[in-house]
């Protein structure tokens, strides 16, 4: 199944672009949001992560440098960023191309301590992010880490919207942009029956804060 919102794959990145994204404009290895969630591996000892949606790994290079002994595997769509990722760190990261909602179908037969989905859920095509969080779920074996960067909001709908990316040379291009109800998505994984716990975490400079939900088991 396809389910692009146009701007979910980005290899019509070029090299510059592929090189430098997601990794200026303190959204890089100085983001306080990235930090923190090395400091929720550490509660773990050496522990196996999924990062959906990880892009060139940018999460994996900042628990690197804070020194965090972690396993890493990354799933990603864009295959200039998964090629990127590769060339950084040949030795230290294991990476697979797909789409998030086919993830519990990649990795049938494996589970990981710690799974992480960052700023990729507001992307999801028409709002769909059930399916994803469900199988995120269960490929988590001691928990989910959820980090938006749009802030829920306290309304019962989901803001849905899909609108240009403004990439230069690419006017073709959209993507999805959803803002979700906190009381539709408390009850949607709520029925996950485990300890949930949030966190806002502001980095100075940063165009957004990072929301995080743990989804504890």
């Amino acid at each position: 199944m396809n389910y692009l919102s146009h701007g979910n794959d980005h290899d019509f990145f070029d090299k510059e672009h592929v090189e430098r994204f997601l990794r200026n404009h303190k959204t890089g290895t100085d983001n306080h949001g990235r930090q923190y969630l090395g400091y929720l591996l550490r509660q773990y000892e050496n522990p196996s992560v999924l990062d959906i949606a990880c892009g060139s790994c940018v999460n994996h290079e900042t628990w690197r440098n804070m020194g965090i002994p972690h396993r890493y595997t990354g799933l990603d769509l864009t295959q200039k960023l998964l090629d990127e990722a590769s060339k950084r760190y040949p030795d230290s990261v294991t990476l697979l191309r797909g789409y998030a909602q086919d993830a519990a179908s990649i990795f049938t037969n494996e589970k990981f301590d710690v799974v992480v989905i960052r700023h990729f859920l507001e992307h999801v095509y028409n709002g769909q992010y059930e399916s994803i969080v469900e199988q995120a779920f269960q490929l988590a074996n001691k928990e989910l880490i959820i980090v938006f960067f749009l802030t829920p909001h306290g309304g019962m709908e989901d803001k849905v919207e899909e609108r240009s990316s403004g990439i230069d040379g690419h006017p073709e291009v959209t993507h999805f942009w959803n803002e979700y109800s906190w009381p539709k998505f408390v009850n949607f994984i709520a029925k996950f029956g485990c300890r949930v716990t949030t966190e806002c975490i502001v980095t100075p400079g940063a165009a957004h804060t990072d929301f995080i939900v743990r989804v504890i088991k």
